[in-house]
């Protein structure tokens, strides 16, 4: 109970000084908060967040189940819901990683993970103190996802199910996870039946449950006129709108007939007499601003604090994934 106590008050602490300062969703933040608003309407996400991270090219993250986790926050909460939402889902990452710890070893394992995900907070405290953003949650979610794959990988396969939903989570979340979650849904239960060489019910419920993550996404995919992820094409060299673009315009306020000139990729435009409203590119700062339009946020971008966040995760993802799949 203490390393459960320990591992998740950094995350409890940080949202009530948040709070407490008036949080407000801004940037990146407002458009998850928007999305997973979106959720529950007739136009729900099928894809994840916008992203230029990991590709030169606009591309979509590979699923929306963090939109579909907030939604409930963001409908009982239109403010700050966002934020303890996240801090919520954190909470829960980090005492399923320290509870596969405490089954495999006891309270030394435990102790462990906990230390790690204290080391992690106070390296990068903007984890803490903004969960909401997606490569934040999913940083603290692909943690939790190497901890319990170890707990598989030492012959406690019942936690394998467990696994493929924290990996899909941390993956979908962001797509500079996808490989290291990937080595930790094949790797671990190859090492795990090596070892105990028996085969029961964990195989078709981990099968089971990572159908129930992958089933939208990939319908979405292989049904829609025009790919969504960067291994199949770059939306950015498509024309006309995105996959999202056509709920989009009708979920956003619908502004005066106007049109960007210049650089950028986000244009609005008004087709001459036909009074409808067309996104031919829609960046993320573009839907961000008419979302906290939307919701009564107050106004602001977080970009440039984001980016050098992302930045610093980087090295830690990139041994995280390598310790793993060592």
């Amino acid at each position: 109970m203490a390393c459960h106590v320990a591992a998740a008050t950094p995350f409890v602490v940080a949202c009530a000084i948040e709070m407490a300062h008036g949080w407000a969703p801004q940037g990146d933040d407002g458009a998850i908060v928007f999305r997973s608003w979106a959720v529950l309407s007739s136009h729900s996400p099928l894809v994840g967040q916008l992203t230029h991270a990991t590709s030169s090219h606009a591309v979509f993250d590979p699923g929306p189940m963090l939109f579909w986790s907030l939604t409930i926050p963001v409908h009982l909460d239109h403010r700050q819901g966002g934020l303890w939402g996240a801090a919520l889902l954190c909470v829960v990452g980090v005492s399923l990683a320290v509870e596969a710890a405490w089954s495999t070893m006891g309270w030394p394992a435990a102790v462990g993970v906990a230390a790690v995900i204290l080391t992690m907070v106070a390296e990068f405290p903007a984890v803490a103190l903004d969960p909401t953003w997606n490569a934040h949650i999913g940083l603290v979610w692909f943690v939790s996802t190497a901890a319990i794959a170890w707990a598989v990988a030492v012959g406690h396969l019942q936690w394998w199910p467990v696994v493929v939903v924290a990996a899909s989570f941390a993956t979908q979340c962001h797509l500079m996870f996808a490989i290291g979650s990937l080595s930790c849904v094949v790797v671990a239960p190859i090492v795990g039946f090596a070892l105990s060489r028996r085969i029961s019910w964990w195989l078709p419920a981990g099968i089971l449950a990572g159908v129930a993550c992958w089933i939208v996404p990939v319908v979405q995919q292989f049904t829609s006129h025009r790919a969504t992820c960067p291994c199949c094409c770059t939306l950015s060299k498509t024309r006309g709108p995105r996959p999202e673009s056509r709920s989009a315009s009708r979920s956003l306020p619908r502004p005066s007939a106007r049109t960007q000139s210049g650089g950028g990729e986000g244009r609005w435009t008004n087709p001459g007499n036909h009074g409808a409203l067309k996104v031919v590119q829609q960046d993320s700062e573009e839907s961000c601003a008419a979302a906290g339009r939307a919701l009564g946020r107050r106004s602001g971008n977080d970009q440039d604090r984001h980016r050098r966040s992302l930045d610093d995760s980087l090295p830690v993802n990139t041994f995280l994934g390598c310790s793993t799949s060592l």
